[in-house]
């Protein structure tokens, strides 16, 4: 199990500093680790498995290392019980709507057939980016500006059902869902795409200093979540 270097070097030019938590089994301390950072940023992977959504596994899923995909949730579930600022890329927003509740087509190619966006983009993946359409009024639309951008994306699993109490903030031009964020906290954020990897592009670099200036933010007080 690796970091990209992409992610960190993002943190470190928006001013933060940056630590890696590694998905330990016996994870007591580290979760005390997460109680003392300012935020949670969730990176990219492979799949979820699909019991997590009371779904069948599909055969073209390629599964994260069980070990991890329990920390990851563990390590999400605390920082939204603290009111920490989370920041949720490509499998991690997949994480983040799970863990409300939603669900996730396991096969883009096979679920949206007719689609004629290009959400893997495997070869030269940097080379190739898709538009999507942002939401007035969200916290991305607050963030970033305009109404649509260019991303890249590089996953083959995406959104199909949003979790309860989230709302999407971008769609791609075949409606999938590429953003969902949740309004009642100050910064729960998830993107579908990889603005790490587009560090020339001041609209993904603003993504960053926005999640590192909520994290220097007092945390405020806890509400009880209720669905929408």
């Amino acid at each position: 199990m690796t970091v990209k270097s992409g992610y960190v070097e993002a943190i470190a030019r928006a001013g933060g500093a940056p630590f890696i938590l590694p998905p330990l089994e016996r994870g007591a301390a580290l979760l005390e680790l997460l109680s003392e950072a300012d935020g949670l940023l969730m990176i990219g992977g492979n799949d979820i498995a699909a019991k997590r959504y009371k779904s069948r596994q599909s055969p073209k899923a390629d599964l994260i290392d069980p070990r991890r995909e329990a920390f990851d949730f563990t390590l999400l579930a605390q920082a939204l019980k603290l009111g920490k600022p989370v920041f949720a890329i490509c499998l991690g927003c997949q994480i983040l709507n799970v863990h409300y509740g939603g669900t996730l087509y396991q096969h883009l190619p096979d679920d949206l057939p007719e689609s004629k966006v290009r959400h893997q983009a495997r070869s030269n993946a940097a080379a190739y980016r898709h538009a999507v359409r942002i939401e007035n009024g969200t916290l991305l639309s607050r963030v970033c500006g305009g109404e649509a951008m260019r991303v890249i994306s590089t996953h083959h699993q995406g959104i199909r059902d949003c979790g309860r109490g989230l709302v999407v903030s971008a769609r791609a031009a075949d409606g999938l869902a590429e953003a969902v964020e949740d309004p009642r906290r100050p910064f729960v954020l998830g993107v579908q795409w990889h603005p790490e990897d587009m560090a020339e592009d001041p609209r993904q670099r603003a993504l960053f200093r926005a999640f590192v200036a909520a994290a220097g933010s007092p945390a405020p007080k806890r509400s009880k979540n209720r669905c929408k």
